[in-house]
């Protein structure tokens, strides 16, 4: 049994808004090290939809110029438009991207018919592997198993999806509806609690954002699912429920996620491109707590 833990790093920034080069590098670095499968790079957890193109650019060139062959670098190039789409993964895609994945135009409602010319003209016009982010909760807009069926008859450079819905269920019928197939599509949770639900239901795994803060836990996580340690898989659940509280203690929870972050030592500042708050001390005194419980919990994994 094998699967896989993605991170969706977060963006390191200064307080003015700028992209902190040293400060992404050494999260991602520690992220390498501690044994993730991989990076998604202007993800949702990396504030893809606050960055200027100008940004977007300067992490693609950043992480592929020190980081290629490493990891697995994933890119999100997904835009509301098709010509921006193309023209950022096919950058990426020259710098030395592995993949890209691409979220589903947001905003408008969009019809089925809809989704499938924007997908399918991206994938037309990109010399890469393509991922796609169901993330219906933010973008209005669903992947459903229709779509997908329809996408994958036409495109073979689309080779898995992350899919970010709490109903496990919803991710089977996915699943179900291209198994024949397409028997190597990798189906991603983008739930870090239903990590091992995927990969026992025969999924490739997580791409979620807890690993930011506790990359040993994820890489454990993996570890246990391949030795079908199911004591260990017990622990490792325990934990991840306990660490999916920072989601629940602000609203915009990359912030919550970044404090944790820093909490473990990486040298990061606590600002987000997307508000121009910060953390509350009270905010802040929850983070701490979580992290805390998180860390004792660990003591007793391997």
């Amino acid at each position: 049994m094998s699967a896989k833990f993605l991170s969706p790093s977060i963006t390191a920034f200064t307080e003015s808004r700028d992209v902190d080069e040293k400060g992404c590098l050494s999260q991602w670095q520690r992220l390498i090290e501690n044994g993730v499968d991989g990076l998604l790079i202007l993800g949702s957890m990396g504030e893809f939809f606050a960055l200027t193109s100008k940004q977007k650019r300067q992490l693609i060139e950043l992480a592929t110029s020190q980081l290629a062959g490493k990891t697995h670098l994933m890119f999100g190039t997904g835009c509301n438009g098709v010509e921006e789409t193309v023209e950022l993964s096919n950058f990426a895609f020259q710098k030395g991207a592995d993949s890209v994945i691409l979220i589903a135009p947001y905003y408008m409602a969009l019809s089925e018919d809809d989704l499938f010319a924007h997908f399918s003209s991206v994938a037309h016009r990109v010399s890469g592997p393509i991922y796609l982010y169901n993330f219906p909760a933010r973008t209005g807009n669903p992947i459903t198993a229709s779509l997908l069926v329809r996408l994958l008859a036409e495109n073979e450079n689309i080779v898995g999806i992350k899919d970010t819905i709490p109903d496990v269920a919803g991710t089977r019928a996915l699943m179900a509806a291209i198994k024949e197939e397409r028997p190597g599509f990798e189906f991603f949770s983008g739930m870090d609690e239903n990590f091992f639900h995927n990969a026992l239901s025969e999924g490739a795994g997580c791409i979620a954002g807890l690993s930011n803060v506790f990359p040993e836990l994820t890489s454990a996580a993996v570890r246990a699912f391949a030795n079908a340690d199911f004591g260990g898989m017990s622990e490792i659940q325990r934990a991840i429920n306990e660490a999916s509280g920072l989601y629940n203690i602000v609203s915009f929870f990359p912030m919550a996620i970044k404090e944790a972050t820093r909490l473990r030592g990486v040298a990061i500042e606590p600002y987000s491109a997307a508000t121009p708050t910060v953390l509350s001390s009270r905010e802040r005194e929850q983070v701490v707590a979580v992290v805390q419980r998180v860390e004792t919990l660990l003591n007793s994994i391997n």
